[in-house]
């Protein structure tokens, strides 16, 4: 404490100070957790995908669209309307999210566009579905087959680029030889083949094969 400073003084400094300090933390720390919180996210995501589940909703839920546009094609807008509601298109939107936390690095514009897509196409056939079922003149039976198609069209992107990239993932697994997979007894059950190294060294012996034919001449 400085000479002639009063101990109240002393301590209101002090207590300014520190929640100065505080103050000055605080971004830091709530980049901190929202950085820990998009990571956890993001693995929760990549699991679900990975896993399978959320990839067969995907394909249910095209399939129910594909369903809900006949009935519409016929008429039957509010059976079609109800099917948006219910089922694997229920949780599509959640499911979409997932999957662009999952594509985040190969499809950084996943929700801008595909996602959008699908969402946009939902909501314009379930719209027009409406306005033919309140007899809107501005909207026709054709206005309803175009939005159906949109959103189909939209879903099997999704579902199709899904498919491909966990080709890809699968694929180069195997090249780098495989998962690790483990007996009941929690010990790797055989030795992964590496793939690569086994290309590689097949080229030396090629290379060298070559070479030694043609020192010989």
């Amino acid at each position: 404490m400085m000479p002639g400073t009063s101990r109240r003084g002393f301590l209101s400094s002090a207590l300014a100070t520190s929640a100065l300090c505080l103050t000055s933390a605080a971004p830091a720390l709530a980049a901190g957790n929202d950085a820990v919180l998009a990571a956890l996210k993001a693995k929760e995501s990549a699991d679900l995908v990975e896993g399978g589940a959320v990839q067969t909703r995907l394909n249910t839920a095209l399939d129910e669209l594909r369903r809900a546009r006949q009935l519409a094609s016929v008429g039957e807008y509010t059976n079609a309307r109800q099917m948006l509601r219910k089922g694997s298109l229920e949780s599509v939107r959640g499911d979409l999210q997932k999957v662009g936390n999952y594509l985040r690095v190969q499809r950084p514009t996943f929700a801008e566009f595909e996602g959008l897509a699908v969402t946009g196409g939902l909501d314009a056939f379930d719209g027009s579905m409406r306005a033919m079922e309140v007899g809107a003149k501005e909207v026709t039976a054709t206005d309803v087959n175009t939005n159906a198609k949109a959103a189909v069209s939209a879903l099997e992107e999704v579902v199709y680029l899904l498919g491909r990239d966990r080709t890809y993932q699968a694929q180069k697994e195997k090249l780098m030889g495989g998962p690790v997979v483990k007996g009941t007894d929690g010990e790797v059950a055989g030795t992964r083949r590496d793939f690569l190294a086994e290309e590689e060294m097949i080229i030396k012996d090629s290379t060298f094969t070559e070479s030694w034919m043609t020192d010989g001449k």
